[in-house]
């Protein structure tokens, strides 16, 4: 296959030799593929062309907005950079069958600036993304002017069993709001009270790439997922 040398601009400098500069893939039986300034996997190196790039690429924008503003709508402004990646191949599996595809749209959407990667935990070892438009708020350190959140947490529990053990998280968010609208406002403040919440055991989060379920018990955590899924899958079927 021919390669142009624009189809791979999105790609991170690495190296040369050392790692795919697309998907990371390090091993020294590959011969890798030198492309400019990188090196890329026999793979990667054939898997692309610039044309794809430029015809999909607004596509490949709108889809990386969705997964993470699916996310934020749940207060969950970032997630880890493996996730994000998988998430494409969850939602859209035919257009995003292999890890090279997934590579290939999280570099595009880093190139046009619509998402921000950076490290976090201890360490600084985890790699994480979130939208350009939410970096600071998703960096910055986690403070809360509440001293005691055992109202909104009693609240939550009550709606839980009025709902037959689960909600979506983002109903459970607006009914906050709704609630508690002077503290509720703040994502901060709704983040601690889910955090203790979960401490004091009253209720807890499950999460997929559908979006999160607030359950009253962790044993209901994996079915109230997959009826999250079931619901979203019939709703698409009937839009």
């Amino acid at each position: 296959a021919v390669v142009d040398d624009a189809a791979f601009a999105m790609a991170k400098p690495n190296e040369p030799g050392s790692c795919c500069a697309m998907c990371g893939v390090e091993d020294s039986t590959i011969k890798f593929e030198k492309i400019g300034e990188d090196s890329y996997c026999p793979t990667c190196a054939q898997a692309f062309s610039v044309d794809w790039v430029e015809t999909n690429k607004a596509a490949v924008l709108g889809r990386a907005t969705e997964v993470l503003e699916t996310m934020a709508r749940e207060d969950d402004l970032y997630m880890p950079l493996l996730y994000f990646k998988k998430n494409f191949q969850w939602k859209w599996p035919s257009e995003c069958p292999t890890k090279s595809h997934a590579c290939l749209w999280t570099h595009i959407a880093k190139q046009e600036g619509i998402i921000q990667e950076y490290r976090s935990g201890e360490a600084k070892k985890n790699k994480m993304v979130c939208l350009t438009k939410y970096f600071e708020e998703a960096t910055a350190s986690f403070t809360s002017p509440l001293s005691d959140t055992s109202k909104q947490a009693d609240f939550i529990e009550d709606l839980l069993w009025d709902n037959s053990g689960w909600m979506k998280r983002h109903e459970v968010i607006l009914a906050l709001i709704d609630k508690f609208p002077d503290s509720m406002e703040s994502r901060v403040n709704r983040l601690q009270v889910m955090r203790e919440g979960h401490e004091r055991d009253k209720f807890h989060v499950g999460k997929c790439h559908l979006g999160h379920v607030v359950v009253l018990s962790k044993e209901d955590a994996n079915k109230a997922v997959s009826l999250l899924t079931e619901t979203e899958e019939s709703s698409d079927v009937s839009d």
